[in-house]
């Protein structure tokens, strides 16, 4: 009679540790749907904040770009100080891009009328662990070798702005605005008082 008692006793101990783990991982599994459930809603905040920045963005560029220097331009203006101490000043700015399909045009014109040295000549290759002594080998060696490697030929978007903006005001004649597709447009720039 005492064994049974004693199989029973030991019996409903392990049910009742057996019920604490349980337990136990039934807490666990709410902390883990609950951080879940938070990092959901935190990717959907993200996602919408994304969204509105963008939309944010564009009011900027449109207010910044077209409806201040219209105003500003329909009052006979380029700049202007507010009550509050703003300083509001109309600005030409330029944009032009080189992509894949005026990219060859761009450049011929570029080397052409001798303005070639903003293009930026950009050579990669890999190496293996171990071939740190062909890595300094000049690009005629690699060639020597038939190491493959990649010759990506650019113009820094800032640098190409520049270069246009000093054709444009210089009044070259012969700058090709379309082969650059180039985009001059007003700019409003405000600087807050101190």
């Amino acid at each position: 009679m005492k064994e049974d008692l004693l199989n029973e006793m030991m019996s409903d101990s392990i049910d009742i540790m057996d019920v604490s783990a349980a337990t136990s991982a039934m807490s666990g599994l709410d902390v883990v749907s609950q951080l879940a459930f938070e990092q959901i809603q935190l990717e959907n905040e993200v996602e919408m904040l994304e969204t509105t920045l963008s939309e944010k963005k564009e009011q900027l560029k449109l207010v910044q770009e077209v409806k201040l220097p219209t105003a500003m331009q329909g009052v006979g203006i380029n700049k202007f100080t507010t009550k509050d101490g703003f300083s509001i000043q109309v600005k030409p700015y330029y944009s032009a891009s080189i992509k894949e399909d005026n990219q060859v045009d761009c450049f011929n014109w570029l080397i052409d009328n001798k303005h070639d040295d903003i293009i930026k000549n950009e050579i990669k290759t890999s190496f293996g662990r171990g071939e740190d002594a062909i890595a300094g080998k000049v690009l005629e060696t690699l060639a020597l070798m038939h190491i493959p490697c990649t010759n990506k030929k650019s113009v820094h978007p800032q640098t190409l702005s520049a270069f246009v903006r000093e054709q444009v005001e210089s009044g070259n004649p012969n700058f090709p605005l379309d082969t650059f597709k180039v985009f001059i447009g007003q700019k409003a720039k405000i600087t807050r008082s101190k």
